[in-house]
C-alpha cells in the first residue's frame, strides 16, 4: 500500500506554452525518481548522479530545477504547503478584499494568515522561539 505519484499530465496544463509544460514534468519525475530512490537506499545512499540517471537528465538541468538534493526531497512538502495556502488565501499576489470588504464569493471577509517569520506570526498556543544562549 504505497502513495500514488503526483500526476503532472493530470494537471491542466492546457494553455501553457510547451516549454513549461516539459519544466513541469521534468521537475516531477525528478520529485518522484528521488523519492523512490531515497525510499529504496536512504538519503545519504543516492548521489546525484544517480538521481539524474534514473531520469535522464543532466545535472545541469537538475540544477536549473532545484538547489540541491535537499531541494528535491523537500518539494512535496513544500508544494502541499503552497496549494494549501493558496486555497486558504488566494494564489499569491492576488488582490485581497479592502479592509472591511467581504469575499467576493462567500460574502465574508477572508482571515488574515500570519506566516511563522512575519511578527506575531507563531503557531497558536506556542510559546515563540527564542535564539539560544539569551534569557
Amino acid at each position: 500500500m504505497g502513495v500514488e505519484p503526483f500526476d503532472v499530465d493530470a494537471m491542466d496544463l492546457e494553455g501553457l506554452p510547451l516549454r513549461e509544460r516539459k519544466k513541469l514534468r521534468t521537475r516531477q519525475a525528478l520529485v518522484d525518481a528521488a523519492l523512490e530512490l531515497f525510499t529504496e537506499r536512504g538519503f545519504d545512499g543516492v548521489t546525484l548522479d544517480a538521481l539524474c540517471d534514473a531520469v535522464e537528465v543532466s545535472k545541469r538541468t537538475f540544477f536549473r530545477t532545484f538547489s540541491s538534493k535537499e531541494d528535491v526531497a523537500m518539494a512535496p512538502t513544500q508544494d502541499l504547503w503552497a496549494a494549501f495556502l493558496e486555497e486558504l488565501v488566494g494564489p499569491a499576489g492576488a488582490a485581497q478584499p479592502a479592509a472591511g470588504g467581504g469575499d467576493s464569493v462567500h460574502g465574508r471577509a477572508r482571515p488574515r494568515v500570519l506566516r511563522p517569520h512575519e511578527p506575531g506570526g507563531t503557531c497558536r498556543g506556542a510559546a515563540p522561539v527564542r535564539p539560544a544562549g539569551r534569557g
